[in-house]
């Protein structure tokens, strides 16, 4: 039951920070509730177009091939175990690009790259220093000077 709320307050602080950076970017703050389109709409934050469909493909990706993995668990194992290795390495090549944009966004945000950390490890902290703190500019608007 604590594990649940825990794990609620998580995605709630998350969700709200995306949202204001979001915001912040020139966005609408709405786009940070659909699923894998807020991925896309962060990638495109970040100007990482050209891994936001390989990031949002290998998600996908390993999700079918793990329900593919646990429906043919007890039909056929080597179809779950095959399933279940192309799942991992999707998850693998996720993680990669997740990284780089994330590095992305930090370069665009005009931080340092060990920022792109604390993205990876602390979501909700870091994401809330980037959408709340003023110092840090997103989009259009970091070419006004």
């Amino acid at each position: 039951m604590l594990f649940d709320i825990a794990v609620l307050i998580y995605i709630l602080v998350l969700t709200v920070a995306w949202a204001m950076l979001f915001e912040k970017a020139g966005e609408r703050g709405w786009k940070a509730l659909i699923p894998f389109y807020n991925l896309y709409i962060l990638f495109k934050i970040a100007d990482a177009s050209r891994i936001t469909l390989q990031t949002i493909g290998a998600g996908v990706i390993s999700l079918c091939a793990l329900i593919v993995s646990a429906s043919a668990m007890y039909t056929n194992p080597l179809v779950s175990n095959v399933g279940f290795a192309i799942s991992v390495l999707a998850l693998i090549a996720f993680a990669f690009f997740y990284i780089l944009a994330m590095i992305s966004l930090c370069d665009l945000a005009g931080v340092k790259k060990p920022f792109a950390a604390g993205l990876l490890l602390l979501p909700p902290v870091f994401f809330g220093i980037l959408a709340f703190n003023e110092n840090i500019r997103m989009g259009a608007d970091i070419y006004e000077i």
